[in-house]
């Protein structure tokens, strides 16, 4: 599939005595002679592409980059997008993928020349910048560029990264739903989590102790919770888990019927010494006997 961008131009002639009548004509933006979608040559001038859409591209002369400009709005909600640098013919294509500072959030090179290349990054939406080249950039070619939202976020009342705007479950018990932590990120000296928080808000409906219960945890994810009161008093914290692993996490001593807690979801490390966070969907249910 090719996506064409044209910019009319108005030909004109021009008469100059003994010279005769000329015509001119400016070149077209985003299609060049031979059918290829025109990208820029730099990120200053790189070319604007939309998501879902298929551009055909053309690799010209060795040494040559390719660079497109994409924008996603997700309203503040983490999600995946997908760069797939396809039906390639003739390089060894290899990506890179920038913020709009310049901050490069993803890159990459095919395993060989003609194969396809994926890569994925985790965003809230923004411009992203992607550039295109040869790995040597010794040969010329083709490909086609893609790029999509993959929509991997099945957290309910996103966004709730904050205590905030956390979602409110109600009153106990809650039947169970999934979620899915789609980015987090560790702060060594700092000592924090960063990313894609799932909060959530719920009342006891007795004072009878209460069950958390994490099941269907993907095999990147290892769940880490915090529990505050009402008034954001820190009551606990579960981590460590291991990847993938269901676990069943209590709340106890709650005080009466109408006790309000907030609930703090996010992909945990190994352990106190590790710096790697973890990321995935699970499936979260709250019991409470009358």
């Amino acid at each position: 599939m090719k996506r064409f961008r044209f910019v009319s131009l108005i030909m004109f002639a021009v008469a100059v005595a003994l010279v005769g009548m000329m015509t001119s004509c400016e070149g077209v933006l985003g299609i060049s002679d031979d059918d290829y979608f025109v990208a820029g040559t730099s990120r200053q001038n790189a070319a604007e592409i939309e998501l879902d859409d298929g551009y055909s591209v053309s690799l010209r002369n060795t040494g040559d980059e390719n660079w497109f400009r994409i924008t996603t709005d997700n309203d503040g909600i983490w999600d995946r997008v997908e760069v797939d640098v396809n039906n390639v013919d003739g390089i060894m294509a290899t990506l890179r993928v920038e913020d709009s500072d310049g901050v490069r959030v993803r890159s990459g090179h095919a395993p060989n020349v003609g194969a396809r290349l994926v890569r994925t990054y985790n965003t809230r939406g923004g411009t992203y910048y992607i550039r295109v080249t040869d790995y040597h950039e010794s040969r010329t070619g083709t490909y086609t560029l893609r790029v999509r939202n993959l929509d991997i976020n099945k957290t309910p009342g996103e966004p709730n990264d904050t205590r905030e705007t956390a979602y409110d479950l109600g009153t106990l018990p809650v039947a169970s739903f999934d979620g899915t932590i789609v980015h987090m990120s560790y702060d060594y000296y700092g000592d924090g989590y960063g990313g894609d928080f799932d909060w959530y808000r719920f009342e006891t409906r007795s004072a009878e102790d209460a069950t958390m219960s994490f099941t269907g945890v993907e095999n990147t994810l290892r769940i880490g919770t915090e529990l505050y009161s009402e008034s954001f008093d820190f009551l606990g914290r579960e981590a460590y888990f291991d990847l993938g692993q269901s676990v069943n996490i209590g709340i106890t001593d709650i005080p009466a019927a109408g006790t309000v807690y907030y609930l703090k979801v996010y992909g945990s490390r190994q352990s106190s010494t590790h710096t790697a966070p973890s990321y995935g969907d699970y499936t979260l249910a709250i019991s409470q006997p009358e």
